[in-house]
């Protein structure tokens, strides 16, 4: 009897269940400078001077996301129809720690409400919106770019989130 009843109260916490069914999640692609960055991202434009060159584009859209968290800043699309739906969620299920930091900035905008797990709707807005500020903070930091140090925006905004880290 107790096996029963413990048996029938698992949760099946897999990410590839998790985002069984739940549409994809998008970006900005009508603004050309984003369309660029994530094109060079994801290897349709060779860029060796890119800390995301050859990464997949859910690597862009959660670093950008975590940037845009951290500013505390939620930027919309100009329009709906802006946003354009390239990134799989069959990736970030392959990458539990993108999902659960998806979930965990969801969850936290709910003020812990779990009722957000049954719009993942929701949960990939407020991401997006999340990334699509982030991504300005990540282009700036590329622009920083030089050919004798291609890092140097991104060590330059590492150094300042661990100076705030000893705040």
């Amino acid at each position: 009897m107790t096996d029963e009843i413990t048996s029938k109260k698992k949760i099946d916490l897999s990410a590839k269940k998790i985002v069984a069914g739940w549409p994809s999640v998008g970006y900005d692609g009508e603004n050309e400078r984003v369309r660029e960055f994530y094109a060079k991202a994801s290897g349709t434009v060779k860029s060796r001077n890119s800390m995301f060159a050859q990464k997949k584009l859910a690597d862009i859209f959660i670093f950008a996301m975590a940037l845009g968290k951290n500013a505390g800043i939620k930027k919309d699309y100009n329009k709906k129809s802006d946003r354009k739906d390239t990134i799989n969620m069959d990736y970030i299920a392959t990458q539990p720690e993108y999902l659960w930091m998806m979930i965990a900035i969801a969850i936290e905008e709910y003020a812990g409400n779990l009722e957000i797990f049954q719009e993942p709707r929701k949960i990939i807005d407020i991401c997006e919106q999340y990334a699509n500020y982030g991504i300005e903070l990540l282009m700036e930091m590329e622009g920083r770019a030089s050919t004798s140090d291609p890092y140097i925006g991104y060590e330059e905004k590492f150094d300042e989130l661990l100076e705030n880290l000893k705040d």
